[in-house]
Parts: structure tokens; sequence; C-alpha cells
């Protein structure tokens, strides 16, 4: 068994990114939010070819906006590996359907992708600082979520013409995190903004592609989302966006709670307008149609 953290010696560094290489693993976990634990195997027969992997999936890989900023920011670092191991692949704990929209945004084939170690491995396993329930950020940190975000950027169309004048975004009902689960009423805003020229409604869940949502997305002027995942994702896409966040109360706590949700959510405010919406289960348009821009 061995135990690694940001303090482990042997440490390599690639670019931005430093990472430990550890050979022959037999299985791994994300613990304390702040150290992997990683089991050897130490019978590998050396016979067999090496098989290379990059671990990224951390302990709440399974909730959307924790993958995108603990896991999903090393997607770079696996493009950069791949000059060194051409043949080295991606492991994650297991298969979601926003994994596959961002690795393959990030040139990233299903081929590429695995849930199987094989035995005679070697696993980089990047440095465990990404947490966002470890009230800690670091500057190699910061430094590779503005890589990850300068990337996402860089695939917004140039001269991106704000055609959509208000777009809505219902909160998705796939793959959400069973531990934060919630339902909203937004009858009320459908029909009223319904009324409305130029107003379109988004629901992520029927999106098959990123790019299809960053370019919806930048192609916005008001933007009606929920504060947590749905503000932290796409409010980093927004540029000069009037942004009308719902279940505001709720989504501020966590940004004052969080370090590294606070970066975040300085992302979005830099580069746009915010307006939060105070707590409530059943939104109206009577609550947000003054802070709506023409």
């Amino acid at each position: 068994m061995f135990i690694y953290d940001k303090d482990t010696e042997g440490v390599q560094t690639l670019s931005i990114y430093k990472y430990k290489v550890v050979a022959n693993v037999k299985d791994y976990s994300y613990i304390d939010y702040d150290k992997w634990l990683i089991n050897i195997n130490y019978d590998d027969n050396k016979e067999y070819d090496t098989h290379h992997y990059l671990v990224i999936d951390t302990l709440h890989n399974d909730a959307f906006i924790h993958w995108v900023y603990e896991s999903a920011i090393y997607l770079l670092l696996f493009i950069q590996l791949r000059q060194l191991y051409p043949k080295i692949k991606l492991h994650l704990q297991c298969h979601k359907e926003y994994k596959r929209m961002f690795y393959e945004h990030f040139g990233i084939d299903n081929m590429d992708v695995t849930l199987e170690l094989k035995p005679n491995n070697v696993c980089i396993f990047p440095l465990p600082i990404t947490a966002l329930n470890k009230n800690t950020i670091y500057s190699d940190y910061i430094a590779q979520v503005d890589a990850f975000c300068s990337y996402i950027w860089s695939s917004v169309p140039t001269n991106v013409n704000k055609n959509i004048s208000i777009l809505l975004m219902p909160r998705q009902t796939r793959e959400n995190y069973v531990g934060n689960d919630k339902s909203y009423n937004i009858e009320d805003l459908y029909s009223n903004l319904d009324k409305l020229p130029n107003t379109v409604v988004l629901n992520t869940d029927n999106i098959k592609n990123l790019q299809e949502q960053i370019e919806i997305v930048s192609s916005s002027k008001n933007i009606i989302l929920h504060g947590g995942s749905a503000y932290f994702f796409n409010g980093m896409i927004c540029k000069n966006v009037n942004l009308i966040v719902l279940d505001a109360v709720r989504h501020l706590g966590h940004i004052r709670e969080y370090i590294k949700m606070r970066y975040m959510d300085y992302i979005v405010q830099t580069r746009n307008t915010i307006n939060n919406i105070s707590n409530t289960d059943n939104f109206r348009y009577d609550d947000i149609k003054e802070y709506i821009e023409a």
C-alpha cells in the first residue's frame, strides 16, 4: 500500500502539471480529499508489455462540477503525456455522458479511455490538490484551471453573434449527483418567456457534444440558470453575458465556504454581470423580469 499526497517525494513535472509515476498498480482510491491510496501488485510479470494510464477521477467524480474542476482539468495533461507515451489510456472510475463529452471535446477518443487496469502497468497520478471540499488552493491548481478555461474559451467562435436574447437553462435531470438532486418549479418562467422574442430553452440533458452547448451559451445576451454546477461551468463559458442565477442563497453559501469555488466564481464574475435571485423552489417570471437586459 502506498499513500501519495502533495508532499510525497519523487514527483515529476511536465509543463504546469505535477504528478507521481507508480508501477504495478492493483487499485487506487482518493481519500481525505488530498491523498491517493494506491495498492501495488508485486507479482506482475515483466515479460508483458507495459500499459500506461493517466488516473484523474477523484472521490466525487460522479458529481458534474466536481469532475470538471477536479478531474477534467487534467485532460490537457493527457494530451501532453501522449507525446511521451503514444499508447497511454485515460483511466476512469465510471463512465458518464458528461465525461465523454469533455474528453471528446479535448480530442480524446473512446478507444483511449478505460475502466480497466491491466497488469504490468505504469500509472500517472496528478498531484492530489484539486478536491473542492478541501479548503485550500495552490498556485498549481490556479494555473491548471486557467489553462483549462483558456482551452474552453478557444472553442468559442470568433466574433460570436449574440443572437439569442434570453436563454433559459432548466436544471438537468440526467446523471445528477444523488446526494444533491433537487427539483424546481419553473413553469411560470416557461410560459412567460415563451412570449418574448429570441428566447431559447436549452435542456442540457439533450446535448450530445460540448461544442454545441458552448456555441449556444456564448451566443446569448441573458442567461437564466440555477446556481451550483450550471453557474460554475456555463458562467465560465460566458463573456459579456447577463446571468440571472436561481437558488442563490444556497449557491452563495458554497462560494463563501469553499475557496476553490470562490476562485471559480471570480472567473465568472470578471467576465459577466451577475444577478442572484432569492432561494425558492418555485420561480416566477415576476421574480426575474427586472433583471433581463434589452
